[in-house]
């Protein structure tokens, strides 16, 4: 229904869908206190390199996980979330879910994804009578290092309304120094913007 919140779920560097799959199905069946469903629309994609996302059309040869450059990361910035949203859009037309309720809940390398394309979802131009963007209005970090193969997270931090506008839980366990410090690092950077 037109109330429904939809999550995208992005999973780590040499991860895929099937790790996020028990989560996906929690939040899928939540229930309020007096047993109401609550549950959220939840899209869980293999983003490019990873699970049964290695074949780009036109190529012979699978992407392999090892072997992705930094154009790759930045395309699935541009392109593997862009076509997840194009989706995502369908549903919210058909009167499925709600766009306007998006949370992007990412780990590790999705983490740093999920935060680029946040700021790219909230830097397209106001049009008169036409919205666009502006679609994401929740982000969950989990373990978010400070970059992935050249694709940083703290460029996108910067953006104003990932900035303010955003709701942001970082989120790390402490069995990982440099995960710890990397999260850190996020937090302190958005903490006073979130007092």
């Amino acid at each position: 229904g037109k109330e429904i919140v939809p999550v995208i779920l992005l999973h780590g560097y040499k991860g895929n869908s099937n790790e996020l799959a028990d989560l996906a199905t929690y939040l899928q069946g939540l229930m309020s206190a007096d047993k109401k469903p609550v549950g959220h629309a939840v899209i869980v994609p293999d983003l490019r390199g990873h699970g049964e996302s290695i074949y780009l059309e036109g190529r012979d040869r699978p992407l392999e996980v090892d072997r992705l450059r930094p154009d790759d990361f930045r395309n699935m910035v541009r392109y593997d979330m862009e076509a997840v949203k194009k989706f995502l859009m369908s549903k919210n037309n058909a009167g499925e879910l709600n766009i306007e309720k998006l949370c992007v809940i990412g780990a590790d390398m999705g983490a740093v994804v999920a935060t680029n394309w946040a700021a790219a979802d909230w830097s397209w131009p106001i049009l008169a009578g036409q919205k666009q963007g502006r679609d994401v209005k929740a982000l969950v970090l989990i373990s978010p290092p400070r970059d992935i193969k050249g694709l940083s997270i703290y460029q996108p931090l910067d953006h104003p309304a990932v900035r303010k506008d955003l709701s942001i839980l970082v989120v790390v366990g402490d069995g990982n120094a440099r995960s710890l410090a990397d999260a850190r690092s996020v937090y302190s950077r958005l903490e006073k913007f979130h007092p």
